[in-house]
Protein backbone atom coordinates (compact mmCIF):
# COMPACT_ATOMS: atom_id res chain seq x y z
CA UNK A 1 0.00 0.00 0.00
CA UNK A 2 1.57 3.44 -0.73
CA UNK A 3 0.61 6.50 1.64
CA UNK A 4 0.20 9.37 0.27
CA UNK A 5 1.76 12.54 1.25
CA UNK A 6 0.55 16.55 1.04
CA UNK A 7 3.06 19.27 1.93
CA UNK A 8 1.56 22.09 2.91
CA UNK A 9 4.29 24.08 3.51
CA UNK A 10 7.42 25.54 2.75
CA UNK A 11 10.12 24.48 0.33
CA UNK A 12 12.14 23.74 3.90
CA UNK A 13 9.30 20.94 4.63
CA UNK A 14 9.10 19.63 1.03
CA UNK A 15 13.43 18.76 1.53
CA UNK A 16 12.05 17.20 5.10
CA UNK A 17 9.64 15.50 3.19
CA UNK A 18 11.79 14.23 0.29
CA UNK A 19 14.69 12.70 2.52
CA UNK A 20 11.91 11.22 4.83
CA UNK A 21 10.51 9.40 2.05
CA UNK A 22 13.87 8.40 0.32
CA UNK A 23 14.63 6.62 4.01
CA UNK A 24 10.98 5.52 4.58
CA UNK A 25 10.61 1.19 5.12
CA UNK A 26 7.10 1.62 3.24
CA UNK A 27 6.76 3.35 0.25
CA UNK A 28 5.70 7.19 0.14
CA UNK A 29 4.44 9.71 -2.30
CA UNK A 30 4.23 13.11 -2.44
CA UNK A 31 0.69 14.62 -4.04
CA UNK A 32 -0.29 17.89 -4.92
CA UNK A 33 -4.32 17.41 -3.38
CA UNK A 34 -4.90 17.41 -0.53
CA UNK A 35 -7.81 15.66 -0.74
CA UNK A 36 -5.87 13.20 -1.92
CA UNK A 37 -3.59 12.72 1.02
CA UNK A 38 -3.15 10.68 3.79
CA UNK A 39 -1.13 12.98 5.59
CA UNK A 40 -1.06 16.67 5.61
CA UNK A 41 2.41 18.38 6.44
CA UNK A 42 3.06 22.31 7.25
CA UNK A 43 5.42 23.67 9.77
CA UNK A 44 3.10 25.85 12.43
CA UNK A 45 4.89 29.39 11.46
CA UNK A 46 3.23 29.33 8.43
CA UNK A 47 -0.08 31.08 9.29
CA UNK A 48 -1.35 30.15 5.00
CA UNK A 49 -0.12 26.27 5.43
CA UNK A 50 -2.04 25.84 9.05
CA UNK A 51 -5.98 27.62 8.16
CA UNK A 52 -5.50 24.92 4.98
CA UNK A 53 -4.68 21.91 6.85
CA UNK A 54 -7.37 22.74 9.20
CA UNK A 55 -9.71 23.41 6.47
CA UNK A 56 -8.80 20.38 4.95
CA UNK A 57 -8.94 18.42 7.53
CA UNK A 58 -12.66 19.53 8.31
CA UNK A 59 -13.61 18.48 4.75
CA UNK A 60 -11.52 15.23 4.65
CA UNK A 61 -11.59 14.11 9.24
CA UNK A 62 -9.86 10.84 8.09
CA UNK A 63 -6.61 12.67 6.84
CA UNK A 64 -3.91 13.60 9.12
CA UNK A 65 -2.40 16.59 10.11
CA UNK A 66 1.90 16.42 10.91
CA UNK A 67 2.90 19.88 12.12
CA UNK A 68 6.66 20.88 11.88
CA UNK A 69 8.01 23.28 15.08
CA UNK A 70 10.96 25.04 15.82
CA UNK A 71 12.71 22.17 18.13
CA UNK A 72 12.35 24.67 21.27
CA UNK A 73 8.84 25.14 20.51
CA UNK A 74 7.67 21.37 20.54
CA UNK A 75 6.68 20.75 23.95
CA UNK A 76 5.07 23.92 24.28
CA UNK A 77 2.69 23.48 21.09
CA UNK A 78 2.46 19.46 22.16
CA UNK A 79 0.46 20.78 25.02
CA UNK A 80 -1.44 23.74 23.47
CA UNK A 81 -2.11 21.66 20.08
CA UNK A 82 -5.66 19.42 21.62
CA UNK A 83 -7.57 22.94 22.21
CA UNK A 84 -6.87 24.19 19.05
CA UNK A 85 -9.89 23.69 16.52
CA UNK A 86 -9.49 21.77 13.79
CA UNK A 87 -5.14 20.88 14.66
CA UNK A 88 -6.16 19.03 17.73
CA UNK A 89 -5.49 15.66 16.73
CA UNK A 90 -2.21 16.57 15.27
CA UNK A 91 0.73 15.33 15.11
CA UNK A 92 3.99 16.98 16.18
CA UNK A 93 7.40 16.62 14.93
CA UNK A 94 10.50 18.64 15.86
CA UNK A 95 11.93 20.86 12.19
CA UNK A 96 15.24 18.93 13.53
CA UNK A 97 14.13 15.59 13.66
CA UNK A 98 16.02 13.16 11.36
CA UNK A 99 14.69 12.00 7.85
CA UNK A 100 13.62 8.56 9.59
CA UNK A 101 12.03 10.15 12.69
CA UNK A 102 9.77 12.28 10.13
CA UNK A 103 9.50 9.43 8.32
CA UNK A 104 8.59 6.96 11.09
CA UNK A 105 5.74 9.92 12.25
CA UNK A 106 4.24 10.10 8.73
CA UNK A 107 3.76 6.70 8.61
CA UNK A 108 1.90 6.45 11.58
CA UNK A 109 0.16 9.34 10.68
CA UNK A 110 -0.91 7.68 7.44
CA UNK A 111 -1.49 4.64 8.49
CA UNK A 112 -3.88 5.98 11.02
CA UNK A 113 -5.60 8.27 8.54
CA UNK A 114 -6.10 4.70 6.21
CA UNK A 115 -7.55 3.07 9.29
CA UNK A 116 -9.90 5.51 10.58
CA UNK A 117 -11.17 5.88 6.46
CA UNK A 118 -11.73 1.62 6.83
CA UNK A 119 -13.67 2.37 9.79
CA UNK A 120 -15.77 4.80 8.33
CA UNK A 121 -16.59 2.78 5.35
CA UNK A 122 -17.56 -0.17 7.26
CA UNK A 123 -19.62 2.11 9.71
CA UNK A 124 -21.40 2.92 6.16
CA UNK A 125 -21.60 -0.77 5.07
CA UNK A 126 -22.94 -1.71 9.01
CA UNK A 127 -25.77 1.03 8.52
CA UNK A 128 -26.52 0.13 5.33
CA UNK A 129 -27.09 -3.45 6.43
CA UNK A 130 -28.87 -2.38 9.37
CA UNK A 131 -31.38 0.06 7.60
CA UNK A 132 -32.23 -3.09 6.33
CA UNK A 133 -32.55 -5.51 9.23
CA UNK A 134 -35.03 -8.56 10.01
CA UNK A 135 -38.32 -7.21 9.95
CA UNK A 136 -38.05 -4.37 7.75
CA UNK A 137 -40.07 -6.26 5.51
CA UNK A 138 -42.12 -8.94 6.41
CA UNK A 139 -42.83 -10.89 3.26
CA UNK A 140 -38.95 -11.35 3.48
CA UNK A 141 -38.51 -15.56 4.62
CA UNK A 142 -36.99 -16.04 7.66
CA UNK A 143 -33.83 -17.50 6.72
CA UNK A 144 -32.76 -14.34 4.46
CA UNK A 145 -33.89 -12.25 7.85
CA UNK A 146 -31.45 -14.28 10.18
CA UNK A 147 -28.52 -14.56 6.85
CA UNK A 148 -29.06 -10.55 7.10
CA UNK A 149 -28.93 -10.56 10.86
CA UNK A 150 -25.82 -12.67 11.21
CA UNK A 151 -24.08 -10.68 8.75
CA UNK A 152 -24.59 -7.53 10.30
CA UNK A 153 -23.46 -8.72 13.76
CA UNK A 154 -20.07 -9.40 11.79
CA UNK A 155 -19.74 -6.05 10.38
CA UNK A 156 -20.32 -4.75 13.64
CA UNK A 157 -17.68 -7.47 15.41
CA UNK A 158 -14.84 -6.31 13.36
CA UNK A 159 -15.69 -2.62 13.71
CA UNK A 160 -15.23 -3.44 17.37
CA UNK A 161 -12.32 -5.40 16.89
CA UNK A 162 -10.44 -2.53 15.27
CA UNK A 163 -11.82 0.72 16.83
CA UNK A 164 -9.01 2.55 18.66
CA UNK A 165 -11.11 3.32 20.92
CA UNK A 166 -12.88 1.42 23.64
CA UNK A 167 -16.19 0.03 23.31
CA UNK A 168 -18.38 -0.83 26.64
CA UNK A 169 -22.31 -2.44 25.99
CA UNK A 170 -23.96 -1.05 29.48
CA UNK A 171 -27.79 -2.64 30.40
CA UNK A 172 -29.70 0.02 31.60
CA UNK A 173 -29.24 -1.27 35.01
CA UNK A 174 -25.57 -0.68 34.80
CA UNK A 175 -24.34 -4.41 34.32
CA UNK A 176 -21.98 -4.47 31.37
CA UNK A 177 -22.67 -7.02 28.70
CA UNK A 178 -19.28 -6.43 26.32
CA UNK A 179 -16.62 -4.06 25.62
CA UNK A 180 -13.85 -4.57 23.18
CA UNK A 181 -9.82 -5.00 23.50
Amino acid sequence: MTLAIANLGDRATERALRAAIAVAGVEMVLVDDPAQADALVCGVHEPAALTAASDAHRDLPDTQIVLRVPDADAERRRAQIPFVPGLASAWIVATSASPGALAAVLHKAATASTRRRQLHMLRREINQQLSRAPGADAAEPEYQRQRQLERSERYLATLLAHAPQAFVAVAPGGEIHAWNA
